[in-house]
């Protein structure tokens, strides 16, 4: 147990013993594991299937410094997956949603967790399928494969924390990052233009309108608000 500083505990060290069964190789995990080989069979699988391959458009976003490919999906609405495998999407009408997984190689539940995801969101439920009518879905289930091959906790291949690299990822230190980082940024681009021409679209129709028209609508306005007082007053 470490100090902070009058009798003040800063860290806690946790130990326990385990008997095992039988001799052999045993292995101990803080989570149940779930492998980059296991990643990539789980995207095969879902390719495979041809209600799945309608909604989802899979395709490699980088390599790593490992040489791995790192795997982005984009699911949407059936007929919407033309084009560029994932850049197509920032030019829909469409909000985006991007979700990704595993910065961290030892949190191997959000993987778990990713597949129940990735099976709910390109499945045929009512609701999935509204999602997918809604929305664009940007989703990178390992965006750290070497960390988990290696069998890191928390590091890559360099031993870097890529979570701590998202407010200026490089791309020859840290590609992954980088790349997400970039969709990211086009897609809030994309979003501000998208909203800023409704904007324009709305002034432009609002100064094409009649003189009278306008004055029209305001008489109305007012004289529907006066009705109202009178109503209330009586």
């Amino acid at each position: 147990v470490g100090s902070g500083g009058a009798g003040v505990r800063s860290s806690y060290t946790l130990g326990f013993d385990i008997t095992f069964p039988c001799g052999g190789l045993h292995y101990i995990t803080h989570c149940f594991p779930y492998t980059y080989s296991h990643c990539l069979r789980q995207l095969e699988r879902l390719e495979a299937q041809p209600t799945v391959a309608a909604v989802m458009r899979r395709a490699p976003l980088c390599r790593t410094l490992g040489g791995n490919v790192v795997d982005i999906l984009v699911v949407t609405s059936d007929g919407n997956l033309e084009g560029s495998p994932y850049r197509c999407t920032t030019l829909l009408p469409k909000q985006a949603i991007a979700v990704s997984a595993r910065v961290h190689p030892g949190e191997s539940c959000a993987s778990w967790i990713m597949d129940g995801c990735l099976d709910f969101i390109t499945g045929p439920s009512a609701e999935a399928v509204k999602l997918r009518q809604r929305f664009t879905f940007l989703i990178i289930p390992m965006l750290n494969p070497d960390g988990v091959a290696l069998g890191h906790t928390r590091n890559d291949t360099l031993g870097q924390n890529l979570n701590r690299c998202y407010d200026s990822p490089t791309l020859a230190l840290h590609p992954a990052v980088f790349a997400s980082h970039a969709i990211v940024k086009e897609l809030v681009v994309r979003h501000t233009e998208r909203r800023n021409a409704k904007k324009e679209k709305e002034k432009e129709k609002e100064k094409s309108q009649p003189n009278s028209a306008r004055r029209d609508t305001t008489t109305t306005s007012s004289s529907s608000s006066s009705s109202s007082s009178s109503s209330s007053g009586g």
